[in-house]
């Protein structure tokens, strides 16, 4: 899905409204599964799963544009693929590590869980950091990389 709409902003079928949008949605609802899976300790377990799952849809998607586009798909992938999902990656994992810490506090000395949430004072700010850090990425990913695939996309693709 990447990497079609990509193409649409390329050939400006879609805006980068829209793009930056349904980028947006895609993040949100990852953190949302995240934050859904660190509930529990026992179902912290699935929150590396989700990892692992992202991983293989990341590694699909490379081989893909590699076997579509042969040095042109390596080029796009080493400039343009793997910096973006490794930044979003590495703020997923601040997130998650952040529900970690609330889930092994919480265990830990066996708070209720409403009271868990509010333990520790910076939880929910750490929340918020990584949520705005990954909502300003996106935004920022939408508009260079569209501008920028817009300009050198015969080189590109």
């Amino acid at each position: 899905e990447y990497n079609m709409s990509r193409f649409k902003v390329i050939l400006k079928d879609v805006s980068i409204v829209k793009f930056f949008l349904s980028k947006l949605g895609n993040l949100l609802v990852a953190f949302l599964i995240l934050f859904a899976l660190t509930l529990s300790v026992y179902s912290s377990f699935f929150a590396f799963a989700f990892f692992l799952y992202q991983g293989f849809l990341f590694s699909a998607s490379c081989c893909q544009i590699i076997s579509c586009y042969g040095l042109m798909g390596i080029v796009n992938v080493i400039v343009i693929l793997i910096p973006i999902n490794l930044i979003l990656f590495a703020v997923m994992a601040y997130f998650a590590s952040v529900c970690f810490e609330r889930t092994y506090l919480a265990s830990r000395y066996k708070m209720p869980f409403a009271y868990s949430f509010s333990y520790k004072k910076l939880f929910w700010r750490e929340i918020g950091f990584a949520v705005l850090f990954g909502v300003v990425f996106i935004l920022v990913v939408s508009i260079v990389c569209s501008i920028l695939l817009r300009g050198v996309s015969f080189v590109i693709f």
